[in-house]
């Protein structure tokens, strides 16, 4: 559905013009109903992959699809809905002024908006504050209302920015809620979010953004590591067999090892029997995803 194939992005953003790069050679691959999370340290380059996207700039070099449809075409943009990390809206509006306003530049017919934008305010929980003025919003009103104007547009693919931001526990979960809907709905959504627990909640995969690209994928809910001791092998044997290991500890005639893909571990069972030796046990832990992230994302970028 969503396709970056080496894209680079600089700026130049000094009085003296030094080059700055945000992106080099990023490659990205967001699937049909797929809800993905792009994980980085601030300034990793998430806003700027979001805003290439949106065509809101333009790559230096490299190719970007939405569903085939080359970023820059108007027609693409119509599949796509945005929320900034920091959402504005006209304060002199009301909250359902501002969805019907956003219902008719995204081309719904008036008494559709009409419709669509009542039961939106309903399932947010903003019908009681429909008809007050978005200066007299909280932090969660405001995240909510800006849902409420993504949605009302029935837009294919999502995509946000930080969306849990400065949120307290309940407009967490209500924001997480709606993701959750949206999904079974079948929406493509990409994210981008330092709230690791709530990723894991409502993302299918995970990508790191590092060094302008992405380092390393993982499904959101974390991997597991496979703790092997075995006997009669060592890390030697087990590496020029072309396996994968880390040697952890060694207790008399027991070896310790962390093997990271289970795919590895009926073949480590065949080499150590070739050699003698017997796995004793297999032990699995799970890798969160906070984990991963610390793992992966290793210096802090100052792109953005």
């Amino acid at each position: 559905m969503i396709r970056m194939k080496n894209v680079s992005k600089s700026f130049r953003s000094d009085l003296l013009r030094r080059k700055r790069i945000a992106l080099r050679g990023m490659n990205l691959h967001v699937r049909r109903g797929e809800t993905y999370a792009l994980l980085g340290a601030n300034g990793a380059g998430k806003t700027t992959t979001m805003k290439l996207l949106l065509d809101l700039i333009r790559p230096d070099e490299g190719e970007i699809r939405v569903d085939g449809i080359e970023s820059h075409r108007s027609r693409c943009r119509l599949r796509l809905g945005y929320i900034p990390e920091r959402p504005y809206f006209f304060p002199h509006l009301t909250g359902e002024e501002l969805v019907l306003y956003y219902a008719a530049l995204s081309g719904v017919e008036r008494r559709l908006a009409r419709v669509r934008c009542d039961k939106l305010l309903e399932s947010l929980g903003l019908a009681g504050a429909a008809s007050k003025k978005t200066r007299s919003y909280s932090k969660g009103m405001l995240q909510r209302l800006a849902f409420a104007q993504l949605l009302v547009g029935r837009p294919e693919i999502l995509i946000l920015d930080e969306p849990l931001s400065g949120l307290d526990p309940v407009g967490r979960r209500e924001i997480r809620d709606i993701l959750l809907r949206e999904k079974e709905r079948g929406s493509t959504i990409l994210i981008s979010s330092h709230i690791l627990e709530d990723v894991e909640k409502v993302c299918d995969r995970a990508g790191f953004l590092v060094d302008g690209g992405i380092r390393n994928e993982v499904d959101s809910s974390g991997t597991e590591v496979l703790e092997v001791e075995a006997t009669g092998i060592a890390a030697e044997e087990l590496e020029a067999a072309k396996l994968v290991v880390e040697q952890i500890a060694r207790v008399g005639e027991r070896t310790r090892f962390r093997l990271g893909d289970e795919k590895e571990l009926e073949k480590m069972n065949e080499v150590v029997r070739n050699h003698g030796g017997e796995i004793v046990s297999v032990n699995r832990h799970a890798r969160s995803l906070e984990k991963l992230f610390v793992e992966n994302v290793s210096s802090r970028e100052v792109n953005r």
